[in-house]
């Protein structure tokens, strides 16, 4: 079976991309996360129509589940929709320089899951399993915990946009990204970077 998970949806410009470049079809099981409520929301109401066999989960990928506060991107004259918004504390998170500080003055409770579960309960080792992570400085968190966790070895193809810049104290960042990187393609995964 070929899986793909598209971890930070947004409003679908991704998923669309990947649908093209990788032949994705009604055959492949494709599952869609999107933490933001207000985006998940447009993305239900016009991108979704065009994949309708996609399902698609209001949630935010974690190294756990629960609930935890996300702090939403604000951008103006769109609303609450920036792509920016992210599980990180204010106090660590900084886009841009902190050009984007004024853009966070909004923050809701989410329910997030452990994706190193999700990944154990809907996928076997024998699957084809591709996953795009654009997950707004949490893709650390989570994939250390699939690290962790022994989920590599379900992974064969994975795209990750990093965000050590958005970090206020970059470099201790950097280092788990090269760790991480160093580890994913000690596993034999295709590693790429997303945008």
């Amino acid at each position: 079976m070929n899986i793909f998970l598209d971890c930070g949806t947004h409003f679908g410009q991704g998923l669309d991309e990947f649908i093209k470049r990788f032949n994705i079809d009604s055959s492949w099981k494709v599952f869609t996360f999107e933490a933001n409520p207000i985006t998940f929301q447009g993305y239900m109401k016009y991108f979704h129509r065009a994949y309708p066999w996609v399902t698609a989960f209001n949630v935010a990928v974690s190294d756990k589940n629960g609930v935890v506060p996300i702090n939403i991107e604000t951008v103006p004259n769109e609303g609450h929709i920036g792509q920016g918004t992210s599980l990180i504390d204010r106090a660590n998170w900084s886009p841009h320089n902190g050009v984007c500080d004024s853009h966070y003055r909004y923050s809701t409770d989410v329910s997030c899951i452990d994706f190193s579960k999700f990944i154990k309960d809907n996928c076997s080792e024998s699957d084809y399993l591709l996953i795009k992570l654009d997950i707004e400085g949490s893709e650390y968190d989570v994939l250390e915990n699939l690290i962790k966790t022994d989920c590599l070895k379900y992974i064969d193809h994975i795209v990750v946009e990093w965000h050590s810049d958005f970090f206020r104290n970059k470099l201790p960042i950097i280092e788990r990204e090269n760790i991480i990187k160093k580890q994913i393609q000690d596993a034999g995964i295709i590693l790429e970077n997303w945008k």
